[in-house]
């Protein structure tokens, strides 16, 4: 039966903040051959996203900077490397796989500058494959030969895909018979037919856990770590050396595999292998690491836990009644704590041990820095140096030893001969520079400024202007270029690296470095012999980090009063573990406002001190404070002088205060001051005018003739050596200015200093001249590198009338770049493209630019050297590519980012995620206007930024950070619309701006003084700021009655003993709670201890702290309001729900706690534990309905009812009153399947969600006091976080499955598949890729805060993953007449097909996995598809769905918009 909805939009899902965690990464030569002093590309996975880096070198200073991304519909498995020789030229490819079995391989484009897909492997049509099995534990691991012959996918756990290279010595193809020449030979690695070996039925291997490619075999052999008889740890007794690793090696002309060597009895609890450059491999295991090889094996232990003891005597207890059997067994558990020695490895309990270590490697990643040297990072932040000794060729002795503390790596990857990417889940990934100690300490003399002899990256593009960036990381007491110890800031935190030599085994010393997220490095070789080949100690620096806010525990929306609404996240884990304040637009500072309006325009200028007329800084000064600002109205012009105090200078400098400035600015270096206005512009030194230039004698001096008498300015730009004007009779002027005299003299334009008079058209047919039929309608200044080189050259940028953008050469008039289609919005830019399937017809209405500008973000060491000079490493990585920014008279904003390929100049369009539509701001008048586009450098007092700001009805701030812009909507205000902006430096507002807002803004226009938050990062996609915690954050709530957070955390501390144990209790009960209590005890300071915190925002001190029970785990807090039983009040509390587990064998327990938050002495917020009450199982979720307490305990769910007794009355005269005592008393239950894992409560309605048989919806009714069941989901799909959504009249239950599936479940009796109610309807659901493992409603009107207007939904679910991901689900909020033309599922498959499938997989089919009877829900990421496509792929998407292309574009703009958070 055809389901209703199923043509209908019930629910869309738009990613909001994209994945931040780093799960695999690997260095990569993908954009060029691999050549001495170069550098490999970092390719990242961080979940769906995927992301190529490159490490641009300036000096000894190296950065990360992104050339290309990719958004994937699945979530990456494992990532590999095909390497390309081919004569020395050959570039390799990426290899990724997806589940069930899927594999992709992609390469590099250089026409485009992207990712393109070169083959996709599908393996899940034959069913066979899978041996009868649901679902696999593990995902596909893909892995690549590291000579480039072929690539490898284990799939189903034993079915191994291989993937055979196109490499032409194998295909015996001849390069001297010209099938090089003509195009066979391949420039990267690609892969032919793929086919499939079952590796159970041939070798009989079951369970493979990991597999890598060895070095140095003639033929490809894998390594796979199998296990033929699967074991577990209540069975090692039985089974302790079940793991086997296996060389197969690979005949690829034959397709058979045989297995040349085996290693076997390896430890059960191997995990991970890792090939080694000189031949064998490592496998990692929890106790040690063990180097396998053909016919050699040799281990380390890491920790003495692998250490056999004496076996425990066997437990015998007293029958004649003198001591109790639990007695016996608890003392039994506490004497006897080592493990048994049957159940340790036998290889690593008799192999040699490494001093001073006490690490477990099972889930370390390891990277190699040399062929012997490689370095581990472990799951507790410890980084271990490893170094294999050789004698012969044969491998003598493993060393390891403890090199520093970093946040725990999932992954590691050399990205050059002396750089290390520690990618990380948990925290921020680091990139790090190894160098032998004794190399540090010498280049610890040269100066930060030097080149330093670091390698470059070949695809970097140098654009500084004559001056590299200075090393702005260095602190007194580093130790230079070079492998210089260099401190790191991360939100705001600083970390300096210890001595190279100084051993970082301390535990405060790790702690330090942890808690600020930076690196406590260099460490002495342990293994005590010299050599000549390998240093023996090695200095690290931290150079770069990417920074993660996953993993995403918790969200909640905080609503501080006097603030902006902010998001609160949990995220991290143990010493990474940080809370991350974020908020999707930009909230600046106000430092004051001036009721001054109708400002349509603001410029910040400055003038040298022997020019100023109030004593400014002197022009030498780097960053001197702007002298004037520079203010237009409607029909004149203002001035202020900006020192101590902004004061009236209009009569002081002679501007032209009776007409209203277009542009103004200063010019060479602040001796000259230039006003343009619309009848021409006006040169100044310091307050007196020097010569005027008017609009008639630019347009003549420019060529035109005749001149209309009326002709005036439009626009103009100003740069420091020219201006370029532009004229209402289409014409351009531009005027170079003489450094000696400081004349202003106009150049005609054409004409080369050469003497070259005419250029021609690109094909030949005759003159090309800038004046015709075609008028300019934007046009800007710039300065581009010459290709191949790092000089600049002047640049002159225009668009014309019909849609043509066209680059000059600003001395020599050379045509550097022309593109017709410009405004229809095409990916690439540039000549020698493919033709393009664009209609020639012109868009209907006609579309133009309005504005252009072309800027480049120099370094912030030479703009900002305060941030060196105060030890405080900029925010924002530096970005070395200039962007083209284009402004279209409908509103879209175009952005492209250069770059050269084969000598070219192209752009590539930059898919930035802003609105549709961005218009101009309200209320101006008519007539010429100053520019919309504002253009910045090294704004931000403490993290400082550059980019661009766009003025208008919906401000938008672009960060400029490794090499492309970050959107930011500009929230000044309650997100008021801007006139005008310009950057403002003063004593009063250090590296601030100064904004205009209309009289129409709701009483808050005006000028507007401010600066960008403090202490906020904003290079990544929402402004944020971290809050270091050193404890891993659980959940945390806002408490709204005293603007404070309430916070459960785990966080290691010293022992503290348990509750004694009641005589007599059951054998096997006490030995488990006595030897939880051991183990704890044992771990000393390292024992975990929950609790809870009570946090002021702002300043972040912990007002309050309590600590749990020993044992006692915080599972969920809420901020609750009881109604008291008798008197019917209403009581604000924060309710902590905990669990007690002490083993499988003792009962688990439960408590609730409530905490009341009163104000004390002082008027400061004071908390007391009010009441706490134990349950017979853990409380896993909280909530309030009618009044009671609902607390889910196991399967039973509870309602309490509050009751309280005054406790003052029995108080003593002049006594001080006793607290008021509370008390809760159950009324009310239902039980539930089997264990209640979260609450949802709404009016009456309950949703609860049971961890293996999916939701229950009930009811409560208040007359019976009993709970009535309505409906329940028969999928039993295991969730993993749920949540309602009230949309208009509907109730929508969304739940979150383990399987990655968003689902949207509703309750409607009147259905046909909801079997009279008895079942709830499944009515949209959407694969994610990931799971989501927490929910939350959130109020979209209070966060958005008047962003938006009606018919926005004002009701949302935000979703979190743990790659630090984060969704958006609403409902449909429009009438008949938005709604999008279309039936959704026509809409998705159309704009799947429009664009390039990324890594070849079908998006609209990828969003249908698993999907249940129902619609699909509505992805907005196929909605970017669509803004991201030109004028013409529009149109054809249109066509296709027989709709209107401008009604589809206004109903999907305002679909886009409404499921957003700003």
């Amino acid at each position: 039966m055809q389901d209703p909805d199923a043509e209908s939009i019930v629910g869309i899902f738009n990613q909001v903040h994209p994945p931040t965690a780093v799960q695999h990464c690997a260095g990569i030569w993908l954009t060029a051959p691999a050549q001495e002093g170069c550098l490999p590309e970092l390719v990242v996975s961080k979940g769906t996203l995927l992301e190529v880096y490159t490490a641009s070198c300036a000096g000894a200073d190296v950065k990360l900077m992104l050339i290309a991304s990719l958004t994937l519909p699945g979530l990456v498995e494992s990532l590999a490397c095909i390497p390309y020789r081919y004569r020395g030229r050959g570039r390799d490819s990426i290899l990724l796989s997806f589940r069930e079995a899927k594999a992709s391989v992609l390469c590099w484009d250089a026409t485009s500058a992207g990712l393109v897909t070169s083959s996709l492997h599908y393996f899940e049509a034959d069913e066979g494959m899978r041996g009868g099995r649901a679902a696999f534990t593990r995902g596909p691991l893909a892995a690549g030969d590291p000579l480039g012959r072929c690539g490898a996918v284990v799939v189903y756990d034993n079915k191994l895909a291989v993937l055979p290279a196109m490499v032409p010595e194998l295909l015996e193809l001849d390069e001297a018979a010209g099938l090089a020449g003509a195009g066979r030979v391949p420039e990267a690695g690609t892969v032919g037919n793929s086919y499939v070996d079952d590796l159970g039925s041939a070798l009989d291997i079951q369970e493979v856990k990991a597999a890598t490619f060895l070095h140095g075999y003639s033929e490809p052999v894998l390594l796979v770590l199998h296990e033929p008889r699967p074991s577990w740890s209540g069975a090692l007794r039985d089974g302790r050396d079940t793991c086997v690793a296996s060389a197969l090696s690979l005949s690829l002309a034959r397709r058979t595999h045989a297995c040349i060597w085996s290693a076997p009895g390896l430890p059960t609890d191997a995990r991970g292998l890792a090939a080694v450059p000189s031949g064998g491999a490592l496998v990692l295991c929890r106790d040690g690491v063990v180097f396998v090889a053909q016919g050699q094996s040799l281990a380390l232990l890491t920790n003495p836990r692998g250490r056999p003891g004496p076996a425990p005597p066997p437990l015998v207890f007293d029958h004649t009644g003198t001591q109790l059997p639990g007695n016996t067994a608890a003392a039994y558990a506490r004497a006897h704590l080592q493990p048994h020695p049957a159940t340790l490895a036998t290889m690593l309990s008799t192999s040699p041990a490494a001093p001073g270590l006490d690490v477990e490697c099972d889930t370390g990643a390891l990277g190699w820095l040399t062929a012997s040297t490689a370095f581990l990072s472990v799951k507790t932040g410890q980084l271990v140096m490893l170094r294999l000794e050789r004698t012969g060729g044969a491998v003598t002795s493993i060393t390891m030893t403890l090199a520093g503390a970093s946040p725990p790596a999932t992954c590691l990857a050399s990205v050059g001969p002396s750089l290390l990417f520690l990618g990380s889940a948990l925290g921020d990934s680091l990139l790090v520079r190894a160098e032998a100690a004794a190399a540090a300490a010498d280049a610890h003399n040269v100066s930060m400024g030097g080149q330093g002899g670091a390698p470059s990256p070949h695809s970097n593009l140098e654009l500084s202007g004559g001056e590299d960036e200075e090393d702005i990381l260095e602190r007194d007491g580093g130790e230079g270029p070079g492998g210089a110890a260099q401190p790191m800031e991360v939100d705001g935190q600083y970390a300096a690296p210890a001595s190279a030599g100084a051993p970082a085994s301390a535990d405060d010393e790790e702690d330090e470095a942890m808690r600020l997220y930076g690196m406590s490095l260099g460490q002495e070789d342990g293994a005590g012999a010299s050599r000549a080949a390998e240093p023996l100690r090695y200095a690290l620096s931290v150079l770069d980090a990417l920074i993660n806010v996953g993993p995403i525990h918790s969200i909640t929306m905080a609503d501080v009063p006097g603030e902006r609404p902010f998001l609160l996240t949990c995220s991290g884990s143990e010493k990474t573990g940080a809370l991350c304040m974020m908020r999707p637009s930009v909230t600046p500072t106000v430092i004051t406002r001036v009721p001054l309006p109708g400002v349509l325009g603001l410029w910040a200028v400055w003038c040298a001190k022997s020019e100023a007329a109030d004593g400014t800084a002197p022009a030498s000064a780097p960053q001197p404070h702007h002298s004037y600002l520079v203010m237009s109205f409607k029909d004149g012009t203002k001035l202020l002088a900006t020192g101590d105090e902004l004061r009236e200078a209009t009569d002081v400098v002679e501007f032209a205060v009776d007409t209203r400035t277009l542009a103004a600015g200063s010019m060479a270096g602040g001796r000259l001051l230039l006003q343009v206005f619309p009848q021409g512009l006006r040169t100044l030194r310091g307050t007196e005018m020097l010569v005027d230039h008017w609009a008639a004698d630019l347009a003549r001096g420019a060529g035109v003739d005749p001149v209309d008498p009326g002709v005036s300015v439009l626009a103009a730009h100003i740069t420091d050596t020219a201006a370029l004007v532009r004229l209402s009779c289409g014409a351009l002027a531009l005027l170079r200015l003489d450094p000696d005299s400081l004349a202003l003299a106009p150049v005609r334009l054409g004409a080369a200093h050469g003497g070259r008079d005419d250029l021609s058209q690109p094909d030949g047919s005759g003159p090309l001249t800038l004046i015709g039929s075609s008028a300019v309608t934007a046009a800007c200044l710039a300065s581009l590198p010459a290709a191949g080189s790092t000089l600049q050259r002047a640049i002159v940028a225009l668009c014309r009338e019909g849609g043509a953008l066209e680059v000059y050469d600003a001395d020599t008039w050379e045509l550097v770049l022309r593109e017709e289609d410009f405004v229809r919005g095409k990916a690439v830019l540039g000549a020698g493209l493919p033709p393009s399937s664009s209609s020639r017809a012109p868009p209907h209405p006609p579309i133009k630019a309005t504005e252009v500008l072309i800027a480049a973000p120099t370094s912030l060491a030479a703009l900002r050297p305060d941030l060196r000079d105060a030890a405080r490493p900029s925010a924002v990585a530096p970005s070395q590519h200039p962007y083209l920014l284009a402004l279209l008279s409908d509103g879209t904003l175009l952005a492209y980012r250069a770059f050269w390929t084969g000598g070219q100049l192209r752009f590539k369009r930059l898919l930035l995620d802003v609105p549709p539509c961005l218009p101009p701001c309200p209320g101006l008048p008519d007539g010429p206007l100053p520019p919309r586009l504002t253009f910045f450098q090294g704004m931000g007092e403490d993290l400082a930024c550059s980019g661009f700001l766009l003025a208008g009805a919906k401000p938008l701030l672009l960060v400029a950070s490794r090499n492309t812009l970050v959107p930011h909507p500009f929230g000044l205000g309650q997100h008021l619309p801007l006139a005008a902006f310009t950057p403002f430096h003063n004593v009063n507002c250090p590296f601030g701006f100064v904004a205009s807002a209309p009289d129409v803004a709701r009483s808050q226009g005006g000028l507007h003084i401010g600066q960008l938050p403090p202490r906020t990062r904003l290079d990544g996609p929402w402004a944020r700021q971290k809050i270091a915690l050193r404890a891993t954050p659980l959940q945390a709530t806002f408490y709204p009655e005293a603007s404070l957070i309430g916070l459960l955390v785990c966080r290691h501390a010293p022992y503290t003993p348990a509750m004694p144990e009641e005589d007599g209790s059951e054998p096997h009960a006490a030995y488990s709670y006595a030897l939880a209590d051991a183990a704890a005890a044992a771990a000393g300071p390292a024992a975990l201890v929950h609790e809870v915190r009570l946090l002021e925002p702002g300043s972040w001190d912990a007002l309050w702290r309590h600590a749990l029970l020993p044992g006692e785990r915080a599972l969920v807090i809420r901020t609750v309001r009881l109604r008291e039983a008798r008197t019917g009040a209403t009581v604000p509390f924060l309710a902590v729900g905990a669990g007690f587990l002490a083993g499988e064998d003792y009962p688990c327990g439960g408590r609730v706690l409530l905490c009341e938050i009163r104000r004390g002495a002082g008027g400061r917020w004071q908390s007391r534990m009010a009441y706490a009450r134990e349950f017979k199982a853990a409380v896993c979720a909280l909530d309030v309905v009618e009044g009671g307490l609902l607390v889910a305990t196991g399967n039973r769910l509870e309602l309490c009812l509050l009751l309280s007794s005054a406790g003052s009355e029995d108080a003593a005269p002049g006594a001080e009153p006793r607290p008021t005592l509370y008390k809760l008393q159950r009324c009310a239950f239902y039980d539930g399947p089997v264990l209640i894992t979260s609450l949802q409560v709404i009016k009456k309605f309950i949703l609860l969600a049971d961890i293996l048989l999916g939701l229950t919806f009930l009811t409560y009714s208040t007359e019976t006091r009993q709970f009535v069941l309505l409906s329940k989901d028969a999928a039993r799909v295991q969730p993993a976080a749920t949540a309602l959504l009230v949309s208009g009249k509907r109730l929508h239950l969304v739940m979150a499955g383990l399987d990655g599936t968003l689902r949207m479940l509703g309750y409607d009796p009147t259905h046909a598949n909801s079997w009279k109610g008895q079942r709830l309807v499944h009515r949209a659901s959407l694969h994610t890729g990931e799971v989501m493992a927490f929910m939350a409603q959130v109020d979209l009107a209070a966060l958005r805060a008047g962003a938006l207007q009606s018919p926005a939904p004002t009701w949302g679910v935000l979703v979190a993953s743990a790659s630090g991901a984060v969704g958006l689900v609403v409902g449909p909020s429009w009438d008949g007449a938005d709604a999008p033309h279309c039936p959704p599922a026509s809409l998705a498959r159309a704009l799947a097909c429009a664009g390039p499938a990324p890594a070849g997989l079908n998006a609209v089919a990828w969003r249908r996995r698993g999907r249940p009877d129902g619609a699909t829900m509505l992805d907005c990421g196929l909605l970017a598809t669509w803004t991201a496509l030109d004028l013409a792929a529009r149109e054809r998407v249109a066509s296709d769905l027989c709709v209107d292309p401008g009604a589809l574009h206004a109903s999907l703009a305002a679909l886009h918009q409404a499921c957003r958070l700003d």
